[in-house]
């Protein structure tokens, strides 16, 4: 009997102790949800909740009520969010003791508008110093010059080339230094040849190791072109800008003073081998000079600007043209009083009229705060940006092909308007209202404006957001509120659904049966959109037995 009483005092402790240690184990507690958030095409998004209960714990993500493919964690991200992303996300936790699940948390995924960031373009962490030139490439891919070092934390000297999502490419400049010079070296102006070699323009001393003063050309893969400005000297002081002419020949405009040795003041033209061609003579004249910006014209004659006041023996204030022997063109600006200060981008239309954007207030004696635009004469056009108050601040200008003009620089007001250092106008000078409106800007000067076929709008400079979002010194903006494709279905009977997500105005489907076919095919009917609903299907009814085809939105002037 004693020998029982023993035993059962053993077991007791036991049974309290394992009856203590399962009291404290409970279910899974969500302390923090996750929320909903309403993004744009191409935004990342980022999903987290926080739980406070015992390990280990296992997490599965779910969509509209259906699991996530491998979103077994606390927290899930949607790189860049398509719209068929959209919907309603929750989780559910689990451990030994049981599970929970999270409130559900709607993603919306809107259109872009005018002026809002393309986050396809993943520029974030870019360049360590100003970018002050960009090139975009008949491939897509974007060239960038500058004053940095480096380029996403790589090596990469004053000069880089990006693939059309911004990654650095690494086939061009690989293991080259660059252009280079002991204090403060710069890539000003890249311009491209016709067989693709680059031309570029700055303030440097050697491009990769070989003696090239702030001239220079490259080969298609960033290595020094030994053939051109061999032996040469070069310009003494910085080139600001390069423009290559229908026959090859190469204008150069900066702050020199000698090229290759002999006197030029400010500009100059060469030969397709760097040796300076001496039927070129522009008779600018006085010190400390500038050109800051070319555009020859499709008669040869160019368009300059920059900091000067005589050619010639001739009054000229900042502006002026040269007939294709660089003598002055007597028939523009006769007369007139010019820019009352420098003047830093000149951009001839088609119609030939001529923008002209800087630092200054009066343009042939009439107010025009930063940018103008002038008659084929060089008589000031006032039609534009009359009586408006203009920019405040200095201006970069870039040409849309509708007639658009975008404006770039350190101002902070347009037309006594919000527009922090990017904004676009109107044909006649007036702001464009549906271009940036409500975003915050760049938060430093833009130097300079790249615009690619499809109308979206690339910008570089000096600054490290815009609208509000981390990207150093170069980024994507969209031009308008694109067109896309929400999702892709087979239908019954060999037809495909395609689900439209459409901006105003219509909208063409065209398709390819091999990506390396040349021509896309039409699809009938033009698609727009309603005022209500910007959504819709389009039925392809030609796909029949093809095992595979490829699409596109294009929208119809």
């Amino acid at each position: 009997m004693k020998r029982r009483v023993v035993e059962l005092q053993f077991v007791l402790p036991l049974v309290f102790m394992q009856g203590v240690f399962t009291s404290n184990a409970i279910p899974p507690t969500i302390s923090s949800q996750p929320q909903s958030q309403t993004v744009i095409l191409y935004e990342r998004v980022f999903f987290e909740v926080t739980v406070s209960s015992a390990a280990p714990l296992t997490y599965q993500w779910n969509k509209d009520g259906l699991p996530v493919a491998n979103a077994t964690n606390n927290q899930i991200v949607i790189p860049q969010a398509h719209f068929a992303d959209a919907g309603s996300y929750s989780v559910r936790v689990s451990n030994a003791e049981g599970s929970s699940s999270s409130t559900n948390a709607l993603l919306t995924v809107n259109l872009p508008n005018a002026g809002d960031l393309d986050f396809s373009f993943a520029s974030e962490g870019s360049t360590d110093a100003d970018v002050w030139s960009l090139l975009l490439q008949p491939d897509g891919k974007v060239l960038i010059g500058g004053a940095f070092s480096n380029i996403k934390g790589v090596p990469h000297g004053k000069i880089a080339r990006l693939d059309g999502d911004a990654a650095v490419d690494d086939t061009f400049m690989r293991d080259l230094t660059g252009p280079d010079r002991p204090v403060f070296a710069s890539v000003f102006s890249i311009a491209a040849q016709s067989d693709g070699k680059l031309l570029i323009g700055g303030y440097f001393d050697t491009v990769n190791g070989l003696t090239r003063s702030n001239i220079a050309r490259l080969n298609l893969d960033g290595t020094t072109d030994s053939t051109f400005q061999n032996g040469l000297s070069g310009a003494d002081h910085a080139i600001n800008s390069v423009a290559v002419e229908s026959d090859g020949k190469i204008l150069i405009g900066g702050s020199f003073a000698t090229m290759n040795g002999v006197a030029r003041n400010s500009i100059a033209r060469l030969n397709a081998n760097g040796t300076l061609d001496n039927a070129f003579q522009s008779a600018l004249s006085g010190s400390g000079n500038a050109v800051y910006s070319m555009a020859v014209q499709s008669d040869g004659k160019v368009v300059i600007g920059g900091n000067f006041m005589t050619i010639g023996g001739m009054s000229r204030n900042n502006i002026a043209r040269l007939n294709p022997d660089g003598s002055l063109d007597t028939g523009f600006q006769n007369g007139l009083s010019g820019a009352n200060r420098l003047v830093d981008s000149v951009v001839v239309q088609t119609d030939g009229k001529v923008l002209v954007g800087g630092k200054f207030s009066t343009v042939n004696g009439v107010n025009r705060h930063n940018l103008a635009r002038l008659n084929i004469d060089g008589t000031l056009d006032t039609g534009f940006q009359n009586p408006l108050s203009g920019v405040e601040g200095s201006v970069v200008i870039a040409l849309q092909s509708d007639g658009k003009v975008l404006v770039g620089g350190g101002f902070t007001l347009v037309d006594n308007l919000t527009r922090n250092r990017i904004a676009r106008l109107n044909i006649d000078g007036t702001l464009d209202a549906a271009f940036q409106s409500g975003l915050s800007g760049a938060n430093a000067w833009v130097n300079c404006i790249g615009i690619q076929h499809d109308g979206r709008i690339l910008i570089a400079g000096a600054f490290t957001t815009v609208n509000g979002v981390p990207v150093a010194r170069f980024a994507r903006l969209w031009g308008n509120q694109p067109s896309a494709f929400e999702n892709i279905a087979p239908s019954i009977g060999g037809c495909m659904t395609l689900g439209l997500r459409l901006a105003a105005g219509t909208n063409r489907v065209q398709y390819k049966t091999n990506l390396t076919d040349t021509a896309w095919v039409d699809l009938a009917g033009d698609v727009t959109a309603s005022a209500s609903d910007c959504s819709t299907n389009k039925v392809d009814v030609t796909v029949g037995s093809a095992r595979q085809r490829f699409y596109r939105l294009k929208q119809v002037p």
